[in-house]
C-alpha cells in the first residue's frame, strides 16, 4: 500500500467515526509498548493524585497551626479548580495538534515544584495576612493550571494509538494510578504527618513527581514513542488545518448528557476526596488518620482494573455499546445515591467507613461510561472534547468544595452536603440514560461544512 492509499484510509476511517489510531499496525502501539506506556500512566497518575490529595490530608493540622475557618479551607481546597479549569481545553488541543508527551513533561514538572514549595508559601503568605493569604491561593490555583494538562494529554496519546476495541481497559487500568496515589498519601502521607510533620509530606511527593518526569522523559526519547512516519505526519497536518466545529458539538442533546453527567459525578468525587478527612476527625475522633485516609481507597485500584476488563470484554463480543455505556454510567451514580444517603444516616464509624469504602469502589463504572463518551461521539478530536468536558467537570471542584465549607460553617449539616450530592447524582445520570450517545457527532462531512468555531 503507498502513501496515498494509506492516507485516503485514514480519512474514510475519520469519516466512519474510528477512532485515528486506526490509520494502520505501523502506527498502533505493539503489545510491548503498550504495556510499557500503561505502566507510565499508572504511575504518573499515582503522582498527579498524590500531589493534589497532599493538601487535603494535611489541612486539619494547617487549619490548627494557622487558624483557619472552614470556609478558609474551602477557599484553599476549591482555587486549586480555578487553574484546573482554565487548561483543560488548551491542553487537548496542544495534544491533539503537537503531541501529548511534552505538555506531560512540562505540566508535571511545574507542579512537582509548586508541590515542594507549598509549606514556604503557607509561611510567607501568614505573616502578611489572616486566612490563608493570595500566595496560597495563586499557588494552588497555578497547581491545578498545570495538573490540567494531564488526562487531556494522556486522553489524545491513547486515542491516537489504540484502537476503540482497547481503550477501555487501558484508561480504566491507568486510571487506577489515581486511587494508588491517594492510597499512597493515605498511608505513608498520614505517617509522615505523625511523626515527622506536614511540611514532609509536600516535599517527599513533589520529590516522586520530579522522579516520574526524569523517566517519562528518557521514555519519549526512545525509539518507542517514535512515531514519524510518513502517515502520521500527513495525519497531523489533516487536522491542524481544521478545527472543532463546537457549534455541531453544543446543538447535540448527547453532548450535553455527557457533560453534565461528568459535572455531577466530578461533584461527588471532589467532594469526598476533599471533605473526608475532616468529616471523619469531627464526626469520629476514635478514628485514626492514617485510617479514614487509606481504607477509602483501597479496593478502588482493583476495581478499576476488573470493571475496564469486563466493559471492555461486553465490547469485543459485540453487545450494544450505547447499553454498555449506559449501564456503566448507572453503576458509577445511581449505585452512589444509595450509598451516600447511607452515609448520611448511619454514626456507626466501620459502617460509614465501609460505605464510603464502596463510594469510590464504583467510580471506575464511570470510567467505563461517561469518561470514554468523548473518543465514541468525537473520535478525531478525542483529547479536546474530553479537555473541555473535564473542564466543565471541575467547576464543582470551585464552586461546592467552597459551598461544603460555607454550608458547615453556617448549618454544621454534613446530612445536608451528602443529601445535596446523592440529588445531583441522581440528576446526571438520569441525562445520561435518556440522551447518551456513541455515534459519532462530527464527521468529514460535518468539519467541510461546520459553522463557527471557537
Amino acid at each position: 500500500m503507498n502513501a496515498k492509499s494509506t492516507i485516503t484510509e485514514v480519512e474514510l476511517l475519520t469519516a466512519n467515526g474510528e477512532s485515528t489510531c486506526t490509520t494502520g499496525t505501523e502506527e498502533l502501539w505493539k503489545k510491548k509498548e503498550k504495556t510499557i506506556w500503561m505502566a507510565t500512566f499508572i504511575v504518573g497518575n499515582l503522582c498527579l493524585y498524590a500531589a493534589r490529595s497532599v493538601l487535603p490530608i494535611s489541612v486539619v493540622s494547617i487549619s490548627k497551626q494557622y487558624n483557619w475557618s472552614k470556609t478558609d479551607t474551602g477557599i484553599v481546597l476549591s482555587s486549586f479548580f480555578w487553574g484546573y479549569v482554565l487548561t483543560q481545553v488548551p491542553g487537548g488541543y496542544l495534544s491533539d495538534h503537537y503531541g501529548g508527551e511534552t505538555l506531560l513533561l512540562l505540566g508535571t514538572t511545574a507542579w512537582s515544584l509548586l508541590t515542594f514549595c507549598l509549606p514556604e508559601t503557607i509561611w510567607f503568605s501568614h505573616h502578611d495576612s489572616r486566612g490563608p493569604g493570595i500566595f496560597v491561593i495563586f499557588s494552588r490555583i497555578a497547581t491545578g493550571a498545570f495538573q490540567g494538562f494531564h488526562y487531556p494529554a494522556v486522553t489524545s496519546i491513547t486515542a491516537k494509538y489504540l484502537p476503540t476495541s482497547e481503550t477501555t481497559f487501558f484508561i480504566s487500568a491507568t486510571s487506577s494510578g489515581a486511587t494508588l496515589g491517594c492510597l499512597l498519601v493515605g498511608s505513608l502521607g498520614s505517617v509522615i504527618i505523625e511523626h515527622y510533620g506536614w511540611v514532609y509530606v509536600f516535599r517527599f511527593f513533589g520529590i516522586l513527581g520530579i522522579t516520574w518526569v526524569i523517566f517519562l522523559r528518557y521514555l519519549s526519547t526512545t525509539k518507542i514513542s517514535d512515531k514519524s512516519s510518513f502517515v502520521n505526519q500527513q495525519l497531523q497536518k489533516t487536522v491542524m488545518s481544521t478545527n472543532l466545529p463546537w457549534t455541531t458539538l453544543l446543538k447535540s442533546k448527547a453532548f450535553w448528557a455527557m457533560l453534565i453527567a461528568q459535572i455531577t459525578e466530578d461533584n461527588c468525587f471532589y467532594i469526598l476526596i476533599s471533605w473526608l478527612p475532616v468529616y471523619f476527625s469531627e464526626n469520629f475522633p476514635q478514628g485514626k488518620g492514617w485510617e479514614f485516609n487509606f481504607i477509602p481507597y483501597i479496593i478502588t485500584p482493583i476495581s478499576s482494573i476488573l470493571i475496564g476488563w469486563y466493559i471492555e470484554r461486553l465490547i469485543q463480543k459485540g453487545y450494544n455499546l450505547l447499553l454498555i455505556r449506559k449501564f456503566a454510567e448507572a453503576g458509577s451514580q445511581y449505585v452512589r445515591v444509595v450509598i451516600l444517603t447511607l452515609i448520611a444516616n448511619l454514626h456507626n464509624y466501620e459502617g460509614v467507613l465501609f460505605c464510603v469504602v464502596l463510594c469510590f469502589g464504583v467510580g471506575p463504572f464511570h470510567t467505563a461510561g461517561v469518561h470514554m463518551n468523548p473518543m465514541d461521539i468525537a473520535p478525531r478530536y478525542a483529547g479536546t472534547v474530553f479537555g473541555f468536558m473535564n473542564s466543565i467537570g471541575a467547576l464543582p471542584g470551585i464552586f461546592s468544595v467552597y459551598t461544603t465549607g460555607y454550608i458547615l460553617d453556617t448549618t454544621n449539616s454534613w446530612k445536608l452536603v451528602f443529601y445535596i450530592t446523592a440529588f445531583l447524582n441522581f440528576i446526571g445520570c438520569s441525562l445520561f440514560l435518556l440522551w447518551g450517545s456513541v455515534s459519532p457527532i462530527i464527521s468529514s462531512s460535518t468539519i467541510n461544512s461546520a459553522g463557527p468555531e471557537l
